[in-house]
């Protein structure tokens, strides 16, 4: 689920007639009986290739700058507008928005900072696991574009989330931390950290319960030694998750 220019032929034209003046009235020029002649010809070939070449590189350069912007809003990270701002879990439909910040990726060229809101229809939640062993949080955004997170989670044991309005549980090690990106190539698009998993990954989780909005704030390093760190907000867990 991890998801063009030509010489202008006038100017050829022009140039061609201006060697052909040239060629044949060297010596008027410094004479000025022959100005009556010469100075028609002159006045018309000037008019002809500043008409005809003023436009090219105008055209041309801006036939060659729109590409740029383009492929680079497209290929490169999708940063916030103001890195650092507070996330909003009433924009998302299911409540549930997280946000990842990789100070310097060496794997993609994904650092910066990256939010994601989730879509209730794509299954985002909130929730505890059919066992009753795990408390999940989930943002999905199944049409993000590429560069852009379409899955983020994080997952801690159940009995670490607190159930107390400004109760904190600090420094969870059992859990694990889960972000991917669209990525048009289909590899390394992964950022996770489960300390369990014994691949060299880690992570360290924050919980705490403001009123009905449980804070999961965390920090981790992936497989490849990247570190990143994040936060997602679960709302309406007035219970702890309930």
């Amino acid at each position: 689920m991890s998801l063009n220019r030509r010489v202008p032929v006038f100017a050829v034209v022009a140039l061609a007639a201006s060697g052909a003046l040239a060629a044949c009235g060297s010596s008027p020029l410094s004479t000025p009986a022959p100005t009556s002649t010469t100075a028609p010809v002159q006045v018309t070939a000037v008019p002809s290739t500043t008409s005809v070449g003023t436009p090219t590189p105008t055209s041309t350069a801006a036939v060659a700058s729109t590409p740029s912007p383009s492929t680079a809003s497209s290929q490169g990270p999708a940063t916030t507008p103001i890195p650092g701002s507070t996330l909003d879990p009433s924009l998302s439909d299911a409540g549930v928005v997280g946000r990842l910040v990789i100070p310097a990726d060496t794997r993609n060229d994904y650092t910066g900072t990256h939010d994601i809101v989730g879509l209730a229809s794509d299954a985002s939640d909130c929730s505890y696991s059919l066992e009753g062993d795990e408390f999940t949080a989930v943002a999905w955004y199944d049409d993000a574009p590429n560069g852009m997170l379409h899955q983020m989670a994080v997952t801690v044991p159940a009995d670490t989330v607190p159930s107390n309005d400004g109760e904190l549980r600090a420094a969870i090690s059992s859990g694990s931390v889960y972000a991917d990106f669209v990525n048009e190539t289909g590899f390394g698009s992964a950022y996770s950290g489960a300390t369990s998993k014994g691949d060299g990954s880690s992570s360290s989780i924050d919980i705490v319960l403001h009123g009905n909005t449980l804070v999961f704030t965390f920090t981790g390093t992936t497989w490849d030694k990247i570190d990143f760190s994040g936060q997602m907000m679960c709302a309406g867990m007035a219970h702890g998750g309930e």
